[in-house]
This record gives structure tokens, sequence and C-alpha cells, in this order.
């Protein structure tokens, strides 16, 4: 598997990346921590955060033992995520409360 996907991970994380699986061990190239806050309206909004802000290589590997599932993400999420930290490359447009936080 090698595709834009988000991973819940065992400490309740979500995180969208470039995930690549060998053997035992998931590799994450560009991962954002998905966050969830209120809004300006008061509303829950989703947003993007760097999850590696303090490495020059943005790819991790961790244990997919510390994996509980992995999901596609709708297109709206899909595109802010390649927006801000994958290939650019923007699908379709839409309306929703996907906002980058950071790149």
């Amino acid at each position: 598997m090698n595709d834009i996907l988000i991973a819940r991970l065992i400490s309740g994380e979500e995180i969208i990346a470039n995930l690549s699986t060998s053997g035992e061990v998931v590799s994450l190239k560009n991962p954002a921590a998905v966050i969830i806050r209120a809004g300006p309206d008061g509303r829950p909004s989703v947003g993007l955060a760097d999850y590696l802000m303090l490495a020059d290589k943005k790819e991790a590997h961790i244990s997919i033992a510390h994996i509980l599932c992995v999901y596609e993400p709708n297109s709206d999420v899909k595109n802010a995520y390649n927006s801000a930290f994958g290939s650019g490359i923007v699908v379709a447009k839409s309306v929703g409360n996907i906002l980058p936080f950071s790149k």
C-alpha cells in the first residue's frame, strides 16, 4: 500500500500521510496531524498541522502494532492535505471546514 490515508494510532492521534508498509513497519511520508477544533461559528472544524515540524526529513517509521485502523480520507481532507503537505494536486473543488494550520 502506498497512498494518502489516515491512520488512527493507539495514542488516539490521527495522522494523514502517504503511507507505505514493509513487514511490520509503516512509513509515513509528509505526515500531518488531524486536529479538530471549534470553528468561528462554534461548530467543529478540521485542521491539519505538520506532524514532524522539527525534522528536516519529513518521513517517520512506526510499528504496525501502534495503528488501530487506517482509512481513506474524504476528498475535502485529501485536497487540503495535498495543498499544504503533499503534491499540491487538488482533485475536486468543494466547500468545507478543512483548513491547513501550518506547513
